[in-house]
């Protein structure tokens, strides 16, 4: 604490800055100053006691006069005047009153308004809500005049009450983007006070108690018991400027508009260039103990205690600020535009952040020359010179926006001339309707000069290249008597620049034949053979056209003579037609370049057959049948091999062929359309299997004689060739009976039973069984 103190002392003693404030109470009543407000530019002060008094200076308290008029004495809360200065609104703890001429109030309580005890007043522009008053305990109310009626808009407000410390517009004349302070925190309303949000975040204090809050454009900075806080747009996150350990409590904040200043009071006063770095207030000559309210205008800082109103010059507490500014010649010019550029800054004696410049755009005098210089001639956020006093060259016309960024090794201004540089552009042109013909010939003039940025003021036409100027309108005609070819020049000004545009031989008088070849011709694309039927399209003047030559190939020959022909391209390509015709002294000629483009018919021939059946025993009978395909022509020939021998065996489409022997056959087939020619083969597609052998019964036995009982051993000698026996029936004494049957169930392939040889045995066989 002594450090602080030592440091205050420092400060009040070393710098000039700290001069006593004047008590300013000539005319003033003993009642308690409760709230004041100054306007930027007015020497007017209006004052509100506590206890009923409304006071004025017109002389920035010199002198006060009461202008309590017919208004009863009731407390007053806050003060707002507007316009000249004699309509003024008056918030009381008995209502919102209002006055036009400072003598007589009228109370504009009625109707809707659930609560008398007005904290603020505030009133915007052409918005519904044109007025708000925010109050003791009840709330916000606006209404679309100042007569009311009012409505309550408090939805989503919050507090012990609804007790609004302060509200205000970001703008000057809207509500529709609104803030507010109640007991509960901070509020944003973007929907015409309608609804509210609160924005506590990075707040702190008792219970966000919020004492005051000020604000410019969109910046609002509130003092809770935690601190002074600042948000820039709408207040999602505060930004702490400092703790309220260094104010000991701010009562009372306030932001001078026409100086950029903010100011901070409680027990102490303090302000800030810059919202980031505080200069204590030399409170002496101030008594009364701490401030009750405060305003500022150009020229004073006005507080109020309970012994007054006391002020002290704005200058006095004004340290020198950075200031960022230069100069140019010449500012506006013709393209390509050289410019030489002149700083004139001067870095500050007391250091100004970027914060404030950003949010407030102060600019100061100070007296000294930065050290470095960031030159933006283009406002694209690049920087284009470091010099200090460059020169730069706008290639484009256009309307540029100049910015300057000084510094002096610690903080940075900016000076940002908006459209300062001028650049443009005037280009002559003109065009002429007809430019050639027998004379007199009289020609339209039609000027088509450009200008970018400028405007065109004088038109100085030549039309025969003499130097003279034959006219000086901006769009002339002109007759040409004698034959010739005119050179034409028109020259365009804008009052500072010229250019000028001249067409040599630009008309041409006289008896002018001119031969145009052109044509067309449909269609120009498809397949060979492709029928085009070209049409002449060509014209002459002053004579008629009697010959025409078509090469329909560019190969040097003349393909056809007549006007109109018809030409059939066989071969596929892009073609390039050239047409000449001739009125028997002038000729002309038109190439199209690959105008006519043939395609190729494609072809598409691809082999397929079957055949029924693919497997079976010899002789086997087997039907071919064709599935080939075809597009764009016709199958004429079929060769077919059916053993791939490489011997064509039939030519028909879909024969029948007979395999006699036993095997796996290949078969190939091979279509035609004449011209192109396609093959299938299917490997092994035809199986022809043998014929079974005759099956041969047989057996031996041993013994074959012998007493009796007499046991004999037979053996089956039977011979199959290409299968097994599966069964066997013996009769042993030939009385037809079977002594033993065995069965067996065997499948059989590619089998056929024969009829069975029965050789003293019985042996029975049925089609792929064998019981």
């Amino acid at each position: 604490m002594k450090k602080i103190q030592l440091l205050y002392l420092f400060l009040f003693s070393a710098s000039s800055l700290f001069a006593q404030w004047t008590q300013i109470n000539n005319g003033l009543s003993s009642h308690t100053p409760t709230s004041m407000y100054a306007m930027s530019g007015f020497d007017a002060v209006w004052l509100g006691n506590a206890g009923g008094g409304v006071f004025k200076t017109i002389d920035n308290g010199d002198n006060w006069a009461n202008i309590n008029g017919d208004l009863t004495n009731l407390n007053v809360n806050d003060i707002r005047a507007w316009g000249t200065g004699t309509s003024m609104f008056v918030a009381t703890k008995g209502g919102p009153f209002f006055t036009m001429d400072e003598t007589s109030y009228t109370n504009t309580t009625s109707p809707g308004l659930t609560n008398t005890d007005i904290n603020y007043y505030w009133f915007g522009g052409d918005d519904p809500a044109d007025y708000a008053i925010g109050t003791n305990g009840g709330g916000i109310f606006v209404a679309p005049d100042r007569y009311g009626p009012w409505t309550a808009a408090s939805n989503g407000l919050s507090g012990n009450g609804l007790i609004v410390n302060d509200m205000g517009g970001y703008t000057e004349d809207e509500l529709d983007y609104a803030v507010a302070a109640t007991d509960g925190g901070m509020y944003f309303s973007t929907d015409n006070m309608s609804t509210w949000t609160a924005e506590n975040n990075g707040l702190s204090g008792d219970m966000l108690l919020v004492k005051k809050l000020a604000g410019l454009g969109k910046a609002v900075i509130i003092a809770t018991h935690g601190g002074l806080f600042f948000t820039y747009e709408g207040g999602e996150n505060w930004l702490t400027l400092v703790a309220n350990e260094k104010f000991n409590t701010v009562l009372h904040i306030q932001i001078s508009a026409s100086l950029h200043r903010f100011y901070a009071f409680g027990e102490k006063g303090f302000y800030s260039d810059d919202l980031m770095n505080y200069t204590p207030i030399d409170m002496t000559g101030v008594s009364g103990g701490e401030v009750t309210c405060v305003a500022v205008n150009s020229t004073y800082i006005f507080v109020g205690t309970q012994d007054g109103v006391f002020r002290k010059k704005v200058s006095d507490l004004t340290p020198a600020g950075l200031s960022a500014a230069f100069s140019a010649s010449p500012t506006s010019g013709r393209v390509p535009l050289t410019v030489q550029f002149l700083d004139n800054s001067v870095v500050p004696n007391s250091k100004i952040s970027s914060l404030i410049k950003e949010i407030l755009k102060n600019s100061t005098i100070s007296s000294k020359t930065a050290t470095t210089w960031e030159w933006d001639f283009d406002n694209d956020g690049t920087v284009d010179s470091y010099n200090q006093h460059p020169s730069y060259t706008f290639q484009t016309p256009g309307n540029y926006t100049v910015s300057l960024t000084v510094g002096d090794g610690t903080n940075t201004d900016t000076e940002t001339k908006a459209d300062f540089i001028k650049a443009s552009q005037l280009t002559a042109d003109f065009t002429a309707a007809p430019t050639s013909g027998a004379p007199p010939l009289l020609v339209q003039f039609s000027d088509n000069s450009t200008a970018t940025n400028t405007t065109i003021t004088s038109w100085e036409w030549d039309f025969d290249s003499d130097g003279t100027v034959d006219a000086t309108t901006q769009n002339p005609s002109y007759t040409y008597q004698n034959d010739g070819n005119y050179t034409v020049s028109l020259t365009v000004s804008d009052g500072t620049d010229t250019d000028t545009e001249t067409k040599t031989t630009y008309i041409s008088v006289g008896q002018v034949t001119q031969v145009t070849a052109a044509f067309t011709a449909t269609p120009t694309s498809g397949t060979a053979p492709l029928l085009v039927q070209f049409t002449d399209n060509s014209t002459a003047s002053n004579t008629a056209i009697t010959s025409w030559e078509w090469d329909f190939d560019n190969d040097g020959t003349i393909d056809a003579t007549t006007q109109n022909p018809s030409y059939t391209y066989q071969n596929d390509g892009n073609y390039t037609v050239v047409l000449t015709v001739s009125d028997g002294t002038l000729s002309d000629s038109e190439t199209k370049t690959n105008y006519i483009s043939v395609s190729q018919v494609t072809t598409q021939l691809t082999a397929e057959f079957t055949a029924t059946p693919t497997s079976g025993y010899a002789p086997l009978s087997v039907q071919f049948t064709d599935n080939s395909t075809v597009s764009n022509t016709v199958i004429t020939s079929w060769s077919w091999d059916f053993d791939n021998d490489g011997t064509v065996d039939a030519t028909t489409q879909n024969p029948s062929y007979t395999y006699q022997n036993d095997g796996n056959y290949t078969v190939v087939l091979t279509v035609s359309d004449g011209t192109i020619s396609d093959s299938e083969t299917k490997t092994n597609y035809i199986s022809v299997s043998q014929t079974p052998a005759q099956l041969t019964a047989d057996f031996t036995a041993a013994p074959t004689s012998g007493y009796a009982p007499l046991s004999v051993q037979f053996t089956d000698i039977s011979t199959p060739s290409s299968f097994s026996i599966t069964s066997w029936v013996w009769d042993f004494d030939n009385d037809g009976t079977e002594s033993k049957t065995v069965f067996i169930l065997y499948y059989l392939q590619k089998f056929t039973a024969k009829t069975p040889r029965i050789n003293k045995i019985n042996i029975v066989f049925i089609k792929n069984r064998v019981l």
